[in-house]
């Protein structure tokens, strides 16, 4: 029973990467001109501790780079919208290339897959908002 507890307290390992997005998104807002070196970065970290497959990791961030900075250069990159969209469509890419490489399509996959989407931008509103009341 306490090995059950315990396991339902520990965050999932599923949030490194996802948070790993969001960082991505919101260092970007900062300095979109640096995209590419941000990408790489966050590709790199992440690919450390991948067991399979570390090079399409790693393209799948320069991948979500690439689609945050062409919605930064269309839209204000400091809008918490265009943020709270670059992260949900990077958090999709990153997992569509996960389960695509491991060739786990189904409908149960896609279901979690959108729940994982829809917890990950909630929990960039959640970061932001206690950033912003930190900061001032």
């Amino acid at each position: 029973m306490a090995q059950l507890l315990l396991v339902q307290v520990l965050p999932s390992p599923w949030w490194v990467p996802d948070l790993l997005v969001v960082a991505l998104v919101v260092a970007m807002s900062a300095q979109p001109n640096r995209w590419v070196a941000l990408s790489a970065a966050a590709g790199l970290c992440q690919s450390v501790w991948a067991v399979r497959f570390p090079w399409h990791i790693v393209m799948s961030y320069v991948g979500v780079g690439w689609l945050a900075m062409l919605a930064h250069a269309r839209w204000n990159a400091a809008d918490w919208r265009v943020q709270a969209l670059a992260v949900g469509a990077g958090v999709a890419m990153v997992t569509a290339v996960g389960l695509g490489l491991d060739a786990l399509w189904s409908l149960d996959a896609i279901g979690l897959a959108g729940v994982r989407v829809g917890l990950t931008v909630l929990s960039f509103f959640l970061l932001r908002r206690i950033a912003d009341s930190s900061l001032g």
